[in-house]
């Protein structure tokens, strides 16, 4: 580690810190700096170098007005990332008169790259709700609707913007009123289990329905989120008539990529298998599941009960 400022208490913390740290003075020369500052220089003597001859050239822009900023005003500055740079730093004058102001740096390019991640899931996720024929909402996991798809609409004839911000408890009543405080117990607890109910719509006619609620992981909701879907108690009926259908575990596999919207190109490659050997699986899986495209098979296979309602990445149930 560099050694010249700060000492004491300071130096031993800063030392220990699990992200670069690193002392400027006015000419914005390092003039203490931890080990981890060095490793990101790639440079074990960085001491008294000005910060434009560091591989910092992101840094190097930007942090010098901010350590001005503090000098001028003698408090600490937070900076949040920016669209630039990744970086994400906490400036401090070192002690009073020095001139010499500390950065504690944070490298937020893989929490970034999560964040992005996090939306292309939802987007997909929301994408594939919206094209199903059965009635799904994803909620909060308090049960507040996040958004909801043009079926679910439809089910409680009202529009797709009206449901946004409803709890689904102004919407049904379960008809076992023990059932909702056990699921929220189950929750709280951090189970994932499936829970389906006998409910009964509220302001309609008592011809009762049934809920599902599946919980799975969200980034973006608390961690967790809740996809609720609704059948008449009819639909359920006939579903639970309906003869047990069986995939094969090519077919699984296929049919699950099938779901993420995946060409059928990407699906073989991820299988080795030929683009032949896939577009006749799906197209034996259509006609098994009287679907005209894709996106008619994947709604039949989460109405029969092949693909699980809540699970993202689509899983074979």
């Amino acid at each position: 580690m560099s050694t010249s400022e700060p000492t004491g208490e300071l130096s031993a913390f800063l030392t220990h810190l699990p992200v670069p740290v690193a002392v400027f003075d006015a000419r914005s020369h390092v003039r203490w700096a931890n080990r981890k500052f060095e490793q990101l220089c790639g440079d074990p003597s960085v001491l008294g170098k000005p910060l434009n001859e560091l591989p910092l050239p992101s840094l190097a822009e930007i942090l010098p007005a901010e350590h001005r900023s503090v000098r001028t005003l003698g408090t600490t500055l937070l900076r949040e990332r920016t669209v630039d740079s990744p970086w994400r730093a906490y400036h401090f004058p070192v002690s009073p008169g020095s001139g010499l102001v500390g950065s504690i740096l944070f490298d937020l390019t893989n929490h970034v790259e999560a964040l992005r991640e996090a939306r292309r899931w939802r987007s997909r996720l929301l994408d594939l709700v919206m094209s199903l024929p059965l009635p799904i909402a994803m909620c909060t996991p308090t049960g507040r609707i996040v958004e909801a798809n043009p079926a679910m609409a439809t089910f409680f004839t009202t529009k797709m913007s009206s449901l946004r911000g409803t709890a689904l408890t102004e919407l049904v009543r379960p008809v076992d009123p023990t059932v909702l405080p056990k699921i929220e117990r189950v929750l709280r607890s951090g189970g994932r289990a499936t829970h389906r109910f006998s409910v009964e719509p509220l302001g309609k006619p008592a011809d009762g329905a049934e809920m599902t609620l599946q919980p799975l992981p969200h980034p973006e909701l608390d961690g967790a989120m809740l996809l609720a879907s609704m059948a008449r108690r009819q639909q359920a009926e006939n579903r639970t008539a309906e003869p047990a259908m069986t995939l094969s575990d090519r077919e699984a596999r296929v049919l699950e990529r099938v779901a993420l919207g995946k060409p059928s190109s990407a699906i073989g490659r991820e299988l080795g298998v030929s683009v032949d050997g896939v577009n006749y699986h799906i197209a034996r899986l259509r006609r098994r599941l009287d679907a005209a495209n894709r996106t008619a098979l994947v709604a039949a296979a989460y109405t029969r009960g092949l693909l699980r309602p809540g699970s993202w990445p689509p899983a074979a149930g």
